[in-house]
């Protein structure tokens, strides 16, 4: 089934439609000349030849001999010979050309020839009369008349009907006139046109238009029946003759008179000058007249002239319109109102209008009794400019048998494809006004039927006319024909020759006998009522889907004899003016159909409507085109004489086009009227109708419900009628997804149109339409995907339908919603250092600050900036106030508080920072605030170069009031205090002089933070001189705000959109004030030497005086007994040991602590002062344990203390912790109150 659907379509479009008048693009005839000779530069066909044609190339060769003939499809070629140009012959039935003249005949034919240089031209210009007799001219033709002197008169031949004659016309061979030059005839260009009429003598009636006589003003000559007829130029008066370059004779044309007196019969001469009358070109006419002078008479040319309003006789003369138009280009007449009397065809080819776009001009002018004027004119324009419109025309004989003579004019410049040209034929109308073009000709067209692939330039650079022929047929009862008795019909069929020069070729398009056929539309009282029901759904489509279908019953009828058994090949096409094809054709499925229909016959074709068609209203219109086929297999067997004289169908394309229309059932009212009135509403679901609309976040949904209803707009009205085709579309923004909807009638159907438009069927399965009282609901869905592009959402919803409405402005509905993304963007400020304390009693002056640390302390104020969410923030703005001066009303600055050390910075936070995201942002100021971070470096300047001129006293003032200012840092816990000042930059109560910080920052996203830092120095002096004396505590505020640039972002709380950073001066009280004096280095110095001096002073007079010497004891005899403290004796060994001890004590002092570091208290201290006795010497008493010893005392000291050394910290020991005796109680108590000199000093440090 595919492949039979696939053949018939290739055949259907394979058959051409013939989309033509009565001239053939079928079969045309192609002649091709020889190559790069502007072959068909000129054109005409010849008088008693049929299908004969003449060719003029004025850069073909002339032979000195006869050459074969020239083939389109031969491979010989001319002999060789001087390129001068030559006029080719081209039989009827054969496609071959010839050339018909020889450089032997032309010379023999003009005395001068030897003389005559290349490049002649000749066949630039060519005529045949009525007995078939060729003039042909060469208007460059060059003559050498002199040493170094040439004259470009130009030269005409006249060559008999069988070729063997050859004759030259020596116009411009008069000696007086040769010496003139350009002033005279020598550069005439005889024959650059050519004209002629049949006079009904011995010979025709020539006209020759020479453009260049007379330094270019012009002149025509004639040869009238043999007598040579010459324009004068004695008078050289310009109401007679044109002025100096007009060229007068560019174009040439002879018609004939007719009155009231059939017998008249003279001529009328018009000759045109395109550059006359100041380049709009001018049209003169011109007649034989008699003139006699002393005895002598003689024929010559005048000029008409006519009597104006003044009663003047003026030349009669035609005048163009526009500036360089070439006015009178070309020429022609005929009979174009089928009135009798001649019109006048004058062209202007490079007629120029931009608005509207023409490409050239033609004027007919309706000739009244030889007569023309502007009242009786008609201007045809066609094609867009440097189309060269006009550029040929040609009248041709009666084409479509009307008895109206008919015109051809070509557009040589008009494009084509890939080609330039075209031919337009106009048929003759007695309404004196052609109408539009019946038939176009373009290069492509022929090109496509006889199979060449030549590009072709300039078609229609030349036109002519075949004259008519006579053939013996059949008998007709056409109206065309006269039937003879010897059964001879003359046919009075014409044909139109193209000239086309720079592809060397020519085309013939023969015309056809003409017959009458008719169309009919059988069924057309059935297709005015088609039903479209589901039990009339009888045809099926590919896929078995029932469909609508009906036939239309094409019948073509004609009662010629000469169209029996033709076949009419034609093309169909249904819903021709619709966009959307509704109906499709059975045989190929497609909206046209191209099929072949035996004359006198009648067929049906069937259509059935597309799937899926809702438009049961709009009536089917269709298109009929239609023609007698071509086709060789279809003409086979038919009775027709003459090969490629087929009958064709005497209309025009544009009466060949048939159209008619089918309506579907409708079903309203008697009149089959619809009339109906809908009414759409719509509203967001939460009955939000305006910019009160707000999203939360991209993914959040959009509903909105429709109402659509179908009810009477007047009460009185009768019942709404059905709503055919009821459509509802919706358009959105396309950040804007469409999710669902929701209907309450499940037989409706939404579908995608585009990514912003949908629309709603309101038909069911069967495309039924939408019924009175109908009240349909609908809810849309649709989902935010991306919201960068607009922050407003606009919602438009139209309803349509087929039928018509009453009232259209409830139509259509518009709703707008406004998206808001929230997030809450947060600021907050923090001071470091917490407190800062200020003390002093001088000031320093500006001059006088030489680094940083001289301004004060460095503080910082910190601002972070916090998304929280949950959206991100594109773009927003920080802008800062920072307090830099007092107030001061005196003076235009004040005094510096916070002075910034570097520009703001913007740091990231640790969770940024480790992801590597970064802020792009930056801080600027106003360029007038940029060199204050840069004011010391210029005090640094100015004090190098006022340094020498500083005051010792001031200089020693600045140091003494140095010392005196204290900065100290505090613990945040300080003492109430009881005055503060706030100097703020907070706008509502701004005190102090701030200047703008704007910080850009074009992204953060949710929950997310930087910090904005800002480094300074607090100005000391300032405070102390301003505040000091008044104030406890100074509070210095910076002020800090936000703006969202996104508009798309909705805040969701403005309460931390501003923030104050404050740093706290405190004045310390006077009572209480901390100084600390800083000493210069030298006197600590000079004081550490000075104590190391009299510490080696000391020492040298200690030991002059022997300070450092030892004193011996005295000697011992005996061991005296000690004493202890609580009055008893001890043993010997125990003696012993106690009179070390005591002699140790003797030498130390000993010191009692004082009661803040001794370890007892008071009281055991006085009971100590009471009960211990003091220590004296008791006489020795021999011991009875020891026996008398002869050792000297010291001797035995030094030993017993040698001996001791190594104990001594068991001694010791036992001076604090003594060991109780149980059996001496006396030695237990010494113990106790047994304390060495060491260990006392040691408890004392």
């Amino acid at each position: 089934m595919f492949l039979m659907f696939l053949f018939v379509l290739f055949i259907s479009s394979y058959i051409p439609v013939v989309k033509t008048f009565n001239l053939d693009i079928i079969s045309p005839g192609l002649r091709i000349g020889p190559p790069k000779s502007l072959f068909g530069f000129s054109v005409v066909s010849s008088s008693n030849k049929q299908q004969w044609a003449y060719v003029g190339a004025p850069r073909a060769l002339l032979t000195r001999q006869r050459s074969s003939t020239v083939s389109s499809n031969s491979s010989e070629t001319i002999p060789n010979g001087r390129v001068f140009g030559n006029i080719f012959e081209c039989p009827n039935g054969t496609d071959e050309c010839r050339p018909i003249l020889i450089e032997k005949e032309l010379s023999e034919a003009m005395p001068s020839f030897h003389n005559v240089l290349d490049d002649a031209w000749l066949g630039s210009s060519l005529i045949a009369t009525s007995d078939d007799s060729l003039v042909t001219c060469g208007y460059r033709l060059m003559r050498n008349i002199s040493i170094d002197r040439y004259d470009t008169r130009g030269a005409c031949f006249k060559v008999s009907s069988d070729h063997h004659d050859v004759s030259y016309y020596d116009f411009c061979e008069q000696s007086f006139e040769t010496e003139l030059l350009h002033e005279g005839s020598a550069l005439c260009q005889s024959g650059l046109s050519l004209a002629y009429i049949p006079s009904g003598g011995r010979s025709d009636i020539i006209a020759f238009g020479e453009p260049g006589a007379f330094q270019w003003s012009g002149r025509i000559e004639a040869d009238y029946s043999d007598t040579l007829l010459r324009q004068l130029y004695t008078y050289k008066s310009a109401s007679s003759t044109p002025l100096p370059y007009s060229y007068l004779g560019y174009s040439v044309l002879i018609i004939k008179s007719k009155s009231q007196d059939i017998n008249d019969r003279s001529y009328i001469f018009i000759a045109s000058a395109p550059r006359a009358s100041n380049g709009r070109g001018e049209i003169r006419f011109y007649t034989k007249r008699f003139v006699s002078t002393n005895n002598f008479g003689y024929d010559t040319l005048q000029t008409i002239f006519q009597i104006n309003n003044s009663n003047h006789s003026i030349p009669y003369v035609l005048t163009g319109e526009q500036l360089g138009s070439y006015f009178g280009y070309s020429m022609t007449a005929g009979d174009l109102n089928g009135d009798g009397y001649t019109d006048l065809v004058i062209s202007a080819p490079f007629y120029y209008s931009k608005r509207p776009s023409y490409g050239g001009a033609v004027y007919i002018y309706y000739g009244l009794n030889g007569k023309f004027s502007n009242d009786r004119r008609q201007i045809l324009f066609e094609p867009p400019i440097h189309s060269r419109f006009g550029f040929s025309v040609a009248c041709i004989h009666d084409l479509n048998k009307d008895g109206i003579d008919d015109l051809a004019i070509s557009a040589p410049g008009e494009k084509d494809d890939v080609h330039t040209g075209s031919v337009y034929i106009y048929l003759g109308s007695r309404t004196n006004e052609l109408t539009k073009h019946a038939q176009k000709i373009v290069p492509s067209q022929l090109l496509m039927n006889s199979k060449q692939t030549t590009i072709i330039n300039d078609f229609g650079f030349s036109l002519a006319t075949q004259s008519p022929f006579k053939h013996s047929t059949i008998p007709t009862s056409s109206s065309s024909s006269i039937v003879s008795s010897n059964s001879t019909i003359i046919i009075d069929y014409p044909s139109l020759i193209i000239g086309i020069p720079k592809a060397d070729m020519i085309v013939h398009l023969r015309s056809h006998p003409l017959v009458n056929v008719n169309v009919r539309i059988e069924n057309k009282k059935e297709l005015q009522a088609i039903r479209y029901s589901a039990e009339n759904r009888r045809c099926k489509t590919i896929d078995g889907t029932p469909v609508v279908c009906f036939d239309v019953r094409l019948c073509f009828d004609s009662n010629d004899k000469l169209a029996q058994s033709l076949i009419i090949i034609y093309t169909l096409t249904a819903d021709a003016l619709s966009t959307i094809r509704r109906i499709l054709s059975t045989v190929n499925h497609l909206p046209t159909i191209t099929n072949k229909q035996v004359l006198n016959t009648c067929e049906n074709q069937t259509f059935i409507t597309k799937n899926g068609n809702d438009d049961y209203f709009t009536p089917i219109h269709f298109s009929l085109v239609y023609n007698v086929s071509q086709d060789r297999n279809d003409l086979r067997g038919k009775q027709f004489i003459l090969e490629g004289n087929i009958p064709m169908i005497n209309a025009t394309e544009e009466e060949r086009t048939k159209k008619f229309q089918a309506n579907f059932y409708k079903g309203c009212g008697n009149d089959d009227k619809c009339i109906t009135d809908l009414q759409l509403t719509a509203e967001f679901v939460n009955g939000q109708k305006t910019l009160n609309l707000s999203v939360l976040g991209i993914d959040s949904e959009i509903r909105i419900r429709l109402n659509l209803s179908n009810v009477p707009s007047e009460p009185n009205r009768r019942k709404a009628d059905p709503a055919f085709g009821t459509k509802i579309d919706i358009y959105f923004p396309t950040f804007v997804q469409f999710s669902q909807a929701i209907m309450d009638d499940t037989t409706y159907s939404f579908q995608s149109i585009h990514r912003n438009h949908v629309r709603c069927k309101m038909t069911d399965l069967f495309n039924k339409p939408f019924p009175p009282g109908k009240y349909a609901i609908t809810e849309l869905v649709f989902t935010l995907s991306n919201v960068s592009l607009s922050n407003i959402l606009h919602f438009e919803f139209n309803s349509t339908t087929l039928t018509d409405e009453t009232n259209l402005d409830n139509n259509n509905v518009t709703l707008i919603a406004k998206v808001l993304l929230k997030t809450d963007l947060s600021l907050t400020a923090e001071h470091r250092p917490e407190q800062v304390l200020v003390s002093g009693d001088g000031t320093l002056g500006l001059s006088s600050i030489k680094n940083l640390d001289q301004f004060g302390m460095e503080v910082t104020h910190i601002y972070t900036i916090i998304n929280n969410g949950p959206n991100s923030v594109r773009s927003h703005n920080v802008t800062i106030f920072w307090p830099y001066e007092t107030l001061d009303n005196e003076s235009e600055n004040g005094k510096i508080l916070l002075y910034l050390i570097e520009e703001p910075i913007v740091e990231i936070s640790s969770t940024l920072t480790s992801t590597g995201t970064k802020i792009d942002g930056h801080c600027e100021r106003l360029p007038i605030w940029r060199d204050h971070i840069h004011i010391l470096d210029l005090l640094n300047h100015t004090s190098s170069i006022n340094r020498h001129r500083r005051d010792e006293q001031n200089v020693d003032s600045a140091i003494d009031s140095k010392t005196s200012l204290i900065v100290t840092i505090t613990s945040p816990i300080s003492p109430p205090m009881d005055r503060s000042l706030n100097l703020t930059c907070d706008p509502t109560y701004r005190n102090v002089r701030c200047y703008p910080i704007y910080c850009h920052i074009k992204s953060l996203s949710a929950q997310n933070y930087y910090y904005i830092k800002l480094r300074a120095r607090l100005w000391n002096s300032t405070l102390i001189e301003n505040y000091f004396d008044t104030y406890d505590r100074v509070n210095i505020q910076s002020f800090a705000s936000i703006h969202i640039n996104d508009l798309l972002i909705f805040q969701t709380s403005t309460d931390n959109d501003n923030a104050t950073a404050t740093t706290p001066a405190e004045f310390a009280n006077r009572s209480d004030k901390i100084i600390v004096p800083r000493l210069p280095l030298w006197v600590p110095l000079v004081g550490a030497m000075a104590g190391l001096i009299l510490l080696v002073f000391i020492v040298i007079v200690c030991c002059l005086l022997g300070f450092f010497q030892r004193t011996k004891a005295p000697p011992l005899k005996k061991k005296p007994t000690t004493l202890t403290l609580d009055g008893t004796t001890t043993n010997s060994s125990s003696d012993e040991h106690q009179r070390i001890l005591l002699r140790q004590t003797y030498r130390q002092p000993i010191n009692i602590p004082s009661s803040a570091t001794n370890s007892f208290n008071d009281e055991n201290y006085h009971s100590q002062q009471t009960t211990i006795p003091l220590i004296h010497s008791i006489p020795e008493v021999p011991s009875t344990d020891n026996h008398d010893q002869d050792i000297d005392e010291d001797e035995e000291d030094d030993e017993l203390i040698q001996n001791n050394l190594g104990n001594q910290s068991d001694i010791e020991e036992e001076a604090r912790f003594p060991v109780e005796d149980d059996d001496d109680e006396y030695s237990m108590k010494m113990n106790d109150r047994l304390v060495d000199g060491e260990s006392i000093n040691q408890s004392m440090k």
